[in-house]
């Protein structure tokens, strides 16, 4: 049975040192084709692989903000390898613990035998996530706020269509995306379909 942490990630992020070296290269292949063949119904994704563009043509800062987009797309962090001596995979975890994303160690032992995947947890990141995520907070206002605000002469079905609304829109390009955009929409035309029907 896989860790709660783990069961709830979709899209996860695999952070390898690399420094352009084709062996690091080869070695996050085969960390992903292993963690494929033990959790098939997860989606992984290197930044090695995903991020088309030569080492060599882009600096460091350069190249570590194309992989912090990505990561800032993902439920998960997984860092492997000798992640602790890479400033890339340090600077990842550094983002991905202020952005709230959850973030595990692969065990070495994994690439030989079952799954071992431990959690980095950290007690003030655990606190945000339930009281202050970064991805409801923009501006200086939580989403929660604005909601209260926003609903506050309304009741019911109405109530719950515009608050949820307002979440999904708030929270797309911190979280997810177009699929957030997509449940915004449902709730407007749900909400829509109930104004009209009174």
């Amino acid at each position: 049975m896989l860790n709660a942490f783990l069961e709830e990630a979709r899209l996860i992020y695999v952070a390898h040192p690399y420094g352009g070296q084709e062996k690091n290269k080869k070695a996050t292949e085969e960390i992903i084709k292993r963690l494929y063949r033990l959790i098939p119904d997860k989606t992984f994704i290197s930044p090695i692989h995903g991020i088309c563009c030569p080492y060599e043509s882009v600096s460091f800062e350069d190249g570590i903000k194309h992989c912090l987009n990505l990561l800032g797309r993902c439920d998960l962090l997984m860092l492997t390898g000798d992640w602790e001596k890479s400033p890339g995979c340090n600077r990842e975890k550094e983002y991905a613990e202020k952005q709230g994303i959850r973030v595990a160690i692969l065990s070495k032992a994994t690439y030989e035998g079952g799954l071992r995947i431990s959690p980095v947890v950290n007690a003030d990141r655990e606190d945000n996530l339930v009281d202050h995520p970064s991805h409801y907070t923009q501006g200086g206002v939580e989403c929660i706020d604005a909601i209260k605000a926003a609903t506050v002469n309304l009741t019911g079905i109405k109530s719950v269509c515009t608050g949820n609304a307002l979440k999904y829109i708030w929270r797309w390009h911190e979280k997810n995306g177009t699929e957030d955009i997509r449940k915004a929409i449902w709730y407007l035309n749900r909400l829509i379909s109930e104004v009209n029907d009174e």
